[in-house]
């Protein structure tokens, strides 16, 4: 296990090779910035566990709500993990047969659903903000408990690659994501910011070189194909080139960033193991996308 400095944010999931602009200007992630880029330049993301999100669960009866129009995108939310999931493997690598959109009956290598929903952990309490003459200031007390706020276990590494400093202790930074982890506690320190315990060792597979990467080209086109499809539909104009087929991470970071999906969605992507079974999952997920913005006046946004 090994700290670093956690940056939780709501409705956000840095996927792998993923570039994600970050904004500055609390005190305390000013100071968590600062302390990043003169020691590694590393920041660890977690999506934030909203209680209050509306999940889809197979035993919901859509009749029991009045919002038709919530249950259709439920339901095509539960579709798309559905048809994902039961596309998946069980060996948890990167190798596929060519066109294998994998066998409904093996084990799937991702959480179920209801795990993924309860894979969190309660954040400690906030330390002491830093005001703008370096005082520390407020501090949760036992009075802030029914507030405590949870993340989800599995985030990313984001790499800062550039940072521009815009006056008056206001930063931007853009970080690539790097490798994967699981959130196994947390430090007590007094610096301004939650510094997590993590370890990689459930995700080894990112420290994989591309060379041993087993994706087969015609699943990358499907992919690149729905997506093209769906950014179509909605007047997205994006470039598509060869790079996606060279780094298929990119296509499955790129889309997630862009696609209206639930955050729940977006966290089975993350946690599931294998390249080839994220782009099997994103493509499902895409072909019910396009499928809901053609067949229904149901908003994507």
């Amino acid at each position: 296990m090994k700290p670093i400095a956690l940056f939780p944010l709501p409705s956000v999931v840095l996927q792998p090779q993923g570039l994600l602009p970050v904004h500055f200007f609390e005190p305390d992630k000013v100071a968590l910035l600062k302390d990043s880029l003169a020691s590694g330049r590393e920041i660890g993301f977690a999506l934030m566990y909203d209680p209050e999100a509306a999940h889809y669960h197979p035993d919901d009866d859509p009749d029991d709500s009045d919002d038709d129009e919530c249950n259709d995108a439920l339901g095509v939310r539960a579709s798309a993990f559905d048809a994902a999931t039961d596309r998946g493997t069980s060996s948890g690598g990167d190798a596929g047969g060519a066109g294998d959109r994998g066998d409904s009956n093996t084990e799937r290598e991702s959480l179920p659903r209801s795990a993924l929903e309860s894979d969190t952990i309660e954040l400690p309490a906030m330390p002491k903000k830093v005001a703008s003459d370096g005082e520390k200031v407020g501090e949760k007390t036992g009075e802030d408990d029914a507030l405590k706020q949870r993340v989800y276990r599995t985030g990313c590494i984001g790499g800062i690659i550039r940072f521009d400093d815009q006056g008056d202790d206001y930063y931007v930074a853009h970080l690539r994501g790097k490798q994967r982890f699981r959130i196994e506690g947390f430090l007590e320190t007094d610096l301004p910011y939650i510094t997590a315990l993590v370890s990689d060792d459930a995700y080894q597979i990112d420290q994989l070189p591309q060379i041993d990467w087993v994706v087969d080209g015609a699943l990358v086109d499907r992919v690149v194909n729905c997506f093209a499809s769906f950014c179509q539909l909605v007047d997205i104009e994006l470039a598509f080139h060869d790079n996606f087929h060279e780094n298929p991470l990119l296509i499955i970071a790129l889309a997630c960033m862009i696609c209206p999906f639930s955050d729940l969605d977006k966290y089975c992507v993350l946690t599931t193991l294998s390249v080839r079974d994220r782009l099997l999952m994103l493509e499902a997920m895409l072909e019910m996308l396009v499928m809901r913005h053609t067949a229904s006046d149901i908003p994507l946004q």
